[in-house]
């Protein structure tokens, strides 16, 4: 247990100072954004509609931004393999405190978020257009739908770059392409699976209701990248992601310990 905490104090240590700073910066994004695209754009819509629509967009960006950040801090830290890889700890270890410390700063930055559109859109916005606990409901949502996003499209990547990572000592350039070319071929056909009927057969179960959630969909089918706001959803659907992206975690935590390790990186 101490060797987790030390491996995720690290990463604390290393990242705390641009967490503190994003921070700040979803705050004056959220609170001061809606106001300047009005003054800017002459946008014709109340401050509290504008400011529910960037902050959506502001929360659907961490998905991108959690592997960004994952991946800088893997790659520096593969920079200097002659650190990272002695060390006793596992390569489950390593990468699981990696994945579970940036995790925890994207939940915490997504609850800044959260919380600061809902501050926002109270003061913005007269409560009669749209009730609050309906505006509170549709944040917590975002929240955790866009979490669990995060971190899956994260892990999905992950498996990505082992993959490049084993074809780097034959070619860099090539396993550059290969692992892009197959990214976008997984995620696309992940997609096309999700709309399958095996999926609806594997994950129609446990069915949760969310009254007055219904505010209709926002997808790009292509490359799995989509968020459904329905006035439902399905406990099958979340244990399947689960199964899939924990065994996708751990055939790419053990690649990369038995295949990668040793290698050199340049």
């Amino acid at each position: 247990m101490s060797q987790w905490k030390g491996l995720i104090w690290k990463e604390w240590m290393a990242y705390k100072s641009l967490l503190l700073i994003g921070l700040l910066i979803n705050v004056l994004v959220v609170l001061m954004g809606p106001y300047l695209l009005k003054v800017i754009f002459g946008i014709d819509f109340s401050l509290g509609n504008v400011l529910l629509v960037l902050s959506s967009i502001w929360v659907l960006g961490h998905i991108i931004g959690m592997p960004i950040l994952f991946f800088a801090s893997l790659e520096k830290d593969m920079k200097r393999s002659d650190m990272w890889f002695h060390s006793n700890a596992s390569m489950y270890k390593l990468l699981g405190a990696k994945l579970f410390a940036f995790f925890v700063f994207t939940f915490i930055s997504l609850l800044v978020v959260i919380i600061t559109a809902m501050i926002g859109y109270w003061l913005f916005q007269p409560l009669e257009n749209i009730s609050m606990v309906w505006i509170m409901k549709l944040e917590v949502y975002f929240l955790f739908t866009s979490a669990f996003a995060a971190l899956t499209f994260t892990i999905g990547i992950l498996f990505t770059w082992v993959i490049g990572r084993l074809l780097r000592p034959i070619n860099k350039a090539l396993s550059n392409i290969v692992s892009i070319v197959f990214f976008f071929f997984a995620f696309h056909n992940y997609a096309k699976f999700t709309e399958s009927k095996l999926y609806e057969t594997l994950t129609s179960y446990w069915k949760v209701n969310l009254p007055e959630m219904n505010v209709g969909e926002i997808s790009s089918k292509d490359f799995y990248m989509f968020l459904e706001v329905t006035d439902h959803f399905y406990v099958g659907q979340i244990i399947l992601e689960f199964v899939v992206f924990t065994c996708l975690f751990i055939i790419s935590t053990f690649v990369l310990q038995r295949k990668v390790r040793g290698y050199t990186y340049d």
